[in-house]
């Protein structure tokens, strides 16, 4: 697990909410796997510095937006950065964000920000002139942290998966010339991640209220970036979603009072 380097910049309160996931119209069979984590980092530990992924460095005006209409506009204080020693493609930070004043319940994030440091290949959204660039963000129950801040949370055994998925997950379109979008479903081999229960991961909207979603925001360089939530899922609901859709996924998760809040220890709603 690469430093935990804790940045001293304090988060705005602002509104923030566990609500469930909207509904997004997309096709069917959007299930996309990901290689084995261990074989993977193997094989990019032995590639020489030229290739075949080109290396990059941090982008501060990537950085910048990413905690000023990410963190600090949705979430609590921050309460450190995850760096990367070795970065491919784009350079993936992992903001930390403590709980709100007055939330209740009292909530962490993680958030992505460089992600967006190369747009993505989506047709549509390209025709359309809709956003090219995208952050993740996912979000846990204050108790997940066990008494401790978040940054050292994820530095324990059992809990680094969060940053480990989230940096998996920003990459996937950059290495796949393709895209992320609301609907999809990204599988992980099962138990290839230690204390990790989960083997899917559902890409939803980042919803405020029963009315409303956050949508694009602009950075200075005027690019327009979507902010998604992952909600890990269960080995019965990733296989669900393989055989008919995230859509469908989300209306159960609905149904069943689930909201984006990731509660490691709950049953599967399939």
């Amino acid at each position: 697990m690469p430093e935990n380097t804790p940045e001293n910049m304090p988060g705005r309160p602002a509104a923030h909410a566990a609500q469930p996931p909207r509904r997004v119209e997309l096709p069917c069979g959007c299930c996309i796997p990901v290689p084995d984590p261990v074989a993977e980092a193997a094989e990019r530990a032995s590639f020489p510095e030229e290739g075949p992924w080109p290396r990059v460095e941090r982008d501060p005006v990537v950085s910048r937006a990413a905690e000023k209409h990410i963190g600090d506009a949705l979430f609590g204080p921050l309460q450190g950065v995850v760096h990367e020693t070795r970065s491919w493609l784009v350079y993936v930070e992992i903001h930390l964000r403590g709980p709100l004043a007055g939330d209740d319940p009292r909530l962490v994030d993680l958030h992505t920000a460089g992600m967006s440091q190369r747009p993505m290949n989506h047709p549509e959204n390209r025709r359309h002139g809709l956003p090219l660039h995208a952050e993740l963000t996912m979000q846990f129950p204050e108790e997940w942290c066990a008494g401790e801040s978040l940054l050292r949370a994820v530095g324990r055994p059992g809990r680094s998966w969060p940053v480990l998925w989230l940096r998996t997950l920003a990459r996937i379109p950059h290495e796949r010339r393709s895209f992320l979008d609301c609907g999809h479903v990204v599988v992980f081999p099962e138990n290839a991640y230690e204390g990790c229960r989960f083997d899917g991961a559902l890409i939803t909207d980042v919803v405020i209220d029963e009315f409303s979603s956050v949508g694009a925001f602009v950075r200075e360089d005027m690019a327009a970036v979507q902010l998604f939530q992952v909600i890990p899922l269960l080995p019965p609901e990733t296989d669900y979603a393989r055989r008919h859709c995230g859509n469908h996924l989300i209306e159960k998760l609905e149904a069943a009072g689930l909201g984006a809040t990731v509660h490691v220890d709950r049953d599967p709603v399939v």
